[in-house]
């Protein structure tokens, strides 16, 4: 019937050594019960009386042990002291005996708990896992059954009894004929919540599911996992303030169509190196389908910590093959302290397909160690907020420089040590405009939260407004130039603003005439899009407007560039929130495709030691470029080898290739790409 029964063995000492139990499983397969001692605290002898310690031998067999549990127990529960904190698994029962595919598959574990007092707080199942193995042939599939066993309260200890056995049944997700090994894991825990395990056994049963000639075989699998709501940080899934939103995807991989899939997700917290302990209550904020789940509806249910979702159509939809996010869901994150760091799992999933069958999940590999990811969700307070808000922006920044300015002398200060404490970025006990630089680089490199929605209108004076004065213009195929015009109110503080920039990248930003008073920080990311802040030192009124020189870098291939202006937030000089809106947010920039191998004039040029030169591929190529001077002597080679479609740019230093510095005069940058060839004309003007 698939029970593992116990014939003969040993169990060690306390210690790290293994008694190893032969099983015999029916159908004439076999498997092992590995049976694990923690060390000395395992067995707890502090918890028995001083006679019963005496009692206990260093080495017994496992009748003696069932013998002396059934006589020390009672003796303890008589004497009214807790029971030795042995929970042991006695069987585990596959059913149906001789499984197909086609069956719903369980696993029945039973097992003993020391007393009443004990309380199984957790159990869960995973898998199939595929097994590497060195045999020929197809390896077996792995379940992992785990189960956690809590101590009685030590503050509070009611009458403890007998425990009679307790029964857990799994169901055991088996869409193919083949070898399946369970693997059950019962663990003892402290009452406090702790990274210790007092006691734990292991139970290691083997099945095999036989094909079926009526049951058909389940064509395809799925796999299930969980992203960022927004690119992942170096370390978290997610980053969110105390009080803030934490965003997840449920991103499903799938090879055939899904009518619909049904999971729970709990969390814990990540220090606590036992899955599921503990499970902690995070509210949920909201949950939708997103993606390519059109037609689709999804409802949850919160009970102790745990949520369940399902994803489902009335109108007979099916989620197609492929990959990608099919649900988000929020967690609204208490005020309150909570752990820093926590973890969500996948629990126990269900997906179908439409005439209503299960679908398996895609084998992964199990690798014999407890998986340790990083932590979905972190949470700490955002970089230099100094107003608490939960987001890091212009307002800070316009507050961090108030507080840099002010004095210590000052009968109401603009920096009270609330405030110094979250405006010291460099750590170094003093507020100043390296604190104010540090915050802001900080920012405009991090990932934006979100931004004002823009009301669009005409640009008025004494207003503040942003937006594009057109037309842009392109340099050459590649190289293109846009203003952007800040206007600002009388009390205006500072602007912050996101530039994105379809079939193109922007490369720089500068203040055109910016004035001792004001200063512009900005980064570009990995995708082009440019995030930028404009702020005031204060010193002196403030002006009516700024205009910025955007410098745009244009894809090879046809189509026209978009540029476009998101994420707009104002300041007052008090850090306060201040109303903005955009006149031109969206710019068209057209220009003609670039068909062949193109050498960018020479930027600066000409030069007192140092320039870039650029070139651009529509296609790969092999590719030379070098430096000559008048007379046709080589005097640099920049560039010699294969390179990628796009533009390429290369500084020059001046120097030749052993390392001297060339004179003043004329050279000549010359391209070959295929048969291509260009040239250039550099001035070097020392």
């Amino acid at each position: 019937m698939g029970t593992a029964r116990a014939r003969a063995g040993r169990m060690d000492p306390p210690g790290r050594t293994a008694g190893v139990i032969r099983v015999v499983v029916d159908g004439n397969r076999s498997g092992s019960i590995n049976r694990f001692s923690p060390p000395a605290r395992a067995m707890r002898p502090d918890v028995l009386p001083r006679e019963i310690r005496a009692m206990t031998p260093m080495r017994f067999g496992t009748r003696f042990l069932g013998a002396f549990r059934r006589t020390v127990v009672p003796l303890a529960l008589l004497f009214g002291t807790a029971s030795p904190a042995w929970a042991v698994l006695d069987k585990v029962v596959i059913l149906p005996a001789t499984p197909t595919p086609c069956d719903t598959i369980i696993a029945r574990v039973t097992g003993t708990l020391p007393s009443t007092c004990y309380e199984i707080i957790g159990a869960s199942v995973r898998g199939p896992e595929t097994i590497p193995c060195m045999r020929p042939g197809p390896c077996p599939s792995q379940f992992h059954i785990d189960i956690i066993v809590r101590e009685p309260n030590p503050d509070v200890m009611p009458p403890c009894a007998i425990s009679p056995p307790y029964e857990r049944t799994f169901d055991l997700p088996v869409f193919t004929a083949g070898e399946y090994t369970v693997i059950t894991h019962e663990r003892v825990v402290p009452f406090s919540v702790t990274d210790s395990i007092v006691s734990e056994s292991f139970l290691t049963t083997a099945f095999v599911a036989r094909p079926d000639s009526v049951c058909p075989p389940v064509q395809g699998c799925y796999v299930l996992a969980l992203a960022g709501d927004r690119p992942p940080g170096p370390l978290c899934l997610v980053t969110t303030a105390p009080g803030g939103t934490a965003c997840l995807n449920l991103v499903l991989q799938n090879t055939n169509p899904v009518a619909g899939l049904q999971t729970t997700l709990q969390i814990s917290d990540l220090m606590k190196p036992l899955p599921g302990l503990p499970i902690l209550s995070i509210p949920v904020a909201s949950v939708q389908p997103v993606g390519r789940v059109a037609g689709f509806q999804v409802s949850h249910t919160e009970e102790g910590g745990k949520t369940k979702l399902i994803l489902y159509s009335t109108s007979g939809a099916t989620i197609e093959p492929g990959f990608g996010p099919v649900v988000r869901i929020c967690y609204a994150i208490p005020p309150e302290p909570v752990p820093s760091t926590l973890r969500v799992d996948i629990g126990e999933t269900i997906v179908a397909d439409a005439l209503g069958n299960g679908v398996p999940p895609c084998p992964t590999v199990a690798t014999g160690f407890a998986e340790i990811g990083l932590p979905n969700i972190c949470i700490e307070m955002p970089v230099c907020d100094l107003n608490g808000d939960g987001v890091s922006d212009v307002l800070d920044i316009i507050r961090l420089v108030r507080c840099a300015l002010t004095s210590r002398n000052d009968s109401t200060p603009a920096c009270p040590d609330s405030i110094a404490a979250r405006a010291d970025c460099n750590g170094d006990g003093t507020i100043d405009i390296r604190d104010v630089i540090c915050c802001v680089r900080k920012i405009v490199a991090s990932r934006p939260e979100g931004g004002t929605a823009l009301g669009i209108g005409p640009a008025i004076e004494g207003r503040n407004s942003i937006g594009f004065e057109g037309p842009a213009q392109w340099v050459n195929e590649v190289d293109g130039i846009a203003v952007l015009r800040i206007n600002t109110a009388t009390d205006w503080g500072g602007t912050e603003f996101q530039i994105d920039a379809s079939g193109a990248r922007i490369r720089n930003l500068r203040v055109l005439d910016p004035g001792a008073s004001s200063q512009l920080e900005w980064a570009v990311d990995g995708s082009g899009s440019a995030r930028g802040m404009l702020f005031t030192s204060g010193v002196g009124p403030p002006r009516g407007g700024y205009r910025v020189e955007v410098m745009l870098e244009r894809s090879p291939g046809p189509g026209a560039t978009l540029v476009h202006l998101t994420r707009i937030r104002a300041g007052t000089w008090m850090g306060d929130p201040a109303t903005i809106q955009s006149f031109n947010p969206d710019l068209q920039i057209s220009a003609a495709p670039v068909t062949s191998p193109m050498l960018l004039k020479a930027r600066p040029n000409p030069s007192a030691g140092g320039t870039e030169i650029g070139f651009v591929l529509p296609a790969e190529a092999r590719v030379s470029l070098r430096i000559y001077d008048v007379s046709g002597r080589l005097v640099r080679t920049l560039v010699d080898g294969p390179r990628t479609t796009g533009v390429h740019r290369v500084q020059w230093d001046g120097t030749d290739d052993r390392g001297r510095t060339a004179r003043s005069g004329i050279y000549f940058a010359k391209l070959e790409a295929g048969t291509v060839k260009r040239s250039e004309r550099v001035l070097l003007m020392r």
